[in-house]
């Protein structure tokens, strides 16, 4: 089997709607919109619905899925990257858009519910969004690019994200902590703000506590 890598970023609830127009901000516009429905109105996001042929969510569902290609800024492995895989549209990609160059498709999975994920005890006023690899080549990317991972310290700082991680399957690397950008390893892959903190045996300072 191949590599199966993921960036893993934690917020708070109440920032959930804001980052997700964030992404859509620095995302190539979707085919099809999704629909969130919420008592009173509906939110419509320019995200690509995955394993939702309506595309309709409730703003309650343990879980929403995306299909996102992602803008970032090229460095020398996303040039290596788009050459090896589709060197015939670079120069076309490479005047699509002043974000940067596109990378996808990336599964995006926002954990609305991480106690429906994961049975631990979870803060329930805790978001997690996982953006996806489809497979070793592109987890390789995400693991060695640092124009990647600054796009998504940026995403984290923009929105006072609570946490920043790099899935590696048998490792994972801590991007984001305390408000400030981090590189330390660990070994749990799908830890809790609270796990991290012991990891790391720091102080926390959760941005919005």
């Amino acid at each position: 089997m191949g590599l199966d890598y993921s960036y893993l970023l934690y917020f708070k609830r109440d920032r959930l709607w804001d980052v997700l127009q964030a992404v859509v901000a620095i995302s190539r516009p979707a085919e099809k919109c999704s629909q969130i429905v919420f008592p009173d109105y509906t939110l419509i996001l320019q995200l690509q619905p995955w394993y939702q042929k309506e595309g309709t969510f409730n703003f309650n569902d343990p879980k929403f899925d995306f299909l996102v290609v992602m803008y970032f800024p090229p460095d020398r492995e996303i040039w290596e990257y788009l050459q090896d895989v589709s060197p015939e549209y670079l120069e076309l990609w490479s005047r699509e858009s002043p974000l940067g160059l596109p990378i996808g498709c990336i599964y995006l999975t926002v954990f609305n519910d991480l106690n429906a994920h994961e049975k631990k005890d979870w803060d329930p006023n805790l978001v997690m969004l996982e953006f996806g690899t489809t497979g070793t080549t592109m987890s390789i990317l995400f693991s060695e690019s640092d124009s990647i991972r600054c796009r998504f310290q940026n995403l984290l700082e923009a929105n006072h994200g609570i946490c920043g991680i790099l899935n590696m399957e048998n490792s994972a690397r801590v991007i984001w902590w305390n408000g400030q950008k981090d590189d330390m390893e660990i070994s749990n892959l799908f830890p809790s703000p609270e796990e991290i903190n012991k990891l790391l045996d720091r102080p926390s300072t959760t941005p919005g506590d």
